[in-house]
């Protein structure tokens, strides 16, 4: 039930927050190819992808991070370190 009630609350933020902005907010939904995962692999295994790491937790600050995310503070990846 989860899996689609967080997508529908999302898609819904993003409606009522293109009323409000300038910017324009469009939902990208998508189902990824065998040839768009191997493209991607390949990006990613000669350094031309990169994800944006914003903060970095070791494993003992976890309800930080989620805290951090929940806010909606999250600029970047945020990054557990077990």
């Amino acid at each position: 039930m989860h899996a689609i009630v967080g997508p529908v609350l999302w898609i819904g933020k993003v409606f009522l927050t293109n009323l409000f902005a300038s910017q324009t907010f469009a939902p990208l939904l998508m189902r990824p190819t065998r040839a768009d995962l191997e493209f991607l692999t390949d990006l990613a295994e000669n350094g031309t992808l990169r994800p944006l790491i914003e903060r970095r937790y070791p494993l003992a600050e976890t309800a930080d991070a989620f805290a951090h995310l929940v806010d909606g503070h999250a600029q970047g990846k945020t990054v557990i370190l077990g």
